[in-house]
């Protein structure tokens, strides 16, 4: 059953939140939530431009992330400017930083204003100024790469190559940490390593895993 049904509560609760972004209408498509709208985006002083979104909510809102949608074809949908090419949804976040942007279970009021906001909002600072105002991660599992370099510490895709490695062990912990300081990897890397694992499920790093170890991801 959609979420809406499910708990009517909770949909109470969403369209009141709604209530402070009056540029967002909603309808409902195959029985789906749809917001849609001209989203403005404001510099320190006044308006720099205006997105035409669309966004669709998950059945099972909210346990998975809303799709968003640039509608107005003002921003071409290519990896390098953080969308999906397969179905045009904008990147909002890499899957490891989902807990900071939007945690599951959190309301609509954040997810709009905190990804959807700071998505286009870089969107429009790029088309200014060539740069991205945050900071950016590639696409995809690339971008994950450079995450879990970043997160870890480490100089090389080679040395994350064997974290991973080690999670076929039975007693890592035991061993030296890949790292390369000589260090054990119990008193090294392992914990903030295990703190990096927690932040997707284990089937998906798994898949990461794999195209990382077989030379997938460019």
């Amino acid at each position: 059953m959609a979420w809406w049904k499910d708990n009517p509560l909770l949909f109470n609760d969403f369209k009141r939140e709604l209530e402070s972004f009056p540029f967002l209408a909603i309808s409902m498509e195959n029985e789906k939530i749809i917001l849609s709208g001209n989203w403005p985006v404001y510099g320190e002083k006044k308006l720099i431009t205006v997105y035409k979104i669309k966004i669709i909510i998950p059945d099972d809102f909210p346990n998975s992330t809303p799709k968003v949608y640039e509608a107005d074809h003002a921003i071409e949908k290519i990896a390098d400017r953080h969308f999906n090419p397969n179905d045009g949804t904008a990147c909002l976040f890499i899957v490891t930083e989902q807990e900071d942007h939007w945690p599951l279970g959190s309301n609509i009021s954040l997810f709009l204003n905190k990804p959807v906001k700071e998505f286009f909002f870089s969107q429009a600072y790029y088309d200014l100024t060539n740069e991205w105002p945050f900071g950016s991660w590639s696409h995809g599992d690339k971008g994950l790469i450079e995450y879990c370099l970043d997160y870890l510490e480490l100089k090389s895709k080679h040395q994350l190559i064997k974290h991973f490695q080690y999670l076929e062990l039975k007693k890592p912990r035991k061993i030296k940490c890949p790292c390369g300081n000589g260090q054990p990897f119990k008193f090294c890397h392992f914990n903030k390593f295990k703190s990096l694992i927690s932040k997707c499920t284990f089937p998906y790093w798994k898949r990461f895993q794999k195209n990382l170890m077989n030379g997938k991801i460019h």
